[in-house]
């Protein structure tokens, strides 16, 4: 599928790009959300994957915390649930990220990045 006119800039340079993906109750898919956001290939030359569990209750955090993430990835938390939209406001760790993009924590839309 060729580019719409929003996504055209990610064909035409190579850049920097950051996902946000916000994971609430989602123990059973949030490694394999992440591992195919990390191998997934894409046309920038560095990515940060910002992961907000949004106050899990379902041990979301310690799937989290049990694994080993490369650089590049970091993991937020809030303390309680604040519901959808709450990750739009988090700051990203370089301004100078030319992309953002959001995806989802629960790992049903696998061919959202292909």
């Amino acid at each position: 599928m060729p580019a719409g006119p929003t996504d055209q800039w990610l064909y035409d340079r190579q850049s920097s790009l950051s996902i946000l993906m916000p994971v609430y109750n989602e123990r059973e898919t949030v490694k394999a959300a992440i591992e195919q956001v990390l191998t997934t290939p894409l046309p920038v030359e560095s990515i940060e994957l910002i992961v907000i569990d949004d106050g899990s209750t379902d041990g979301t955090g310690a799937v989290l915390d049990s694994l080993y993430w490369p650089p590049g990835v970091i993991l937020l938390r809030h303390d309680s649930n604040a519901g959808k939209g709450a990750d739009r406001p988090v700051p990203l760790s370089a301004p100078a990220r030319e992309g953002l993009c959001h995806r989802a924590g629960d790992h049903r839309s696998p061919a959202a990045l292909r």
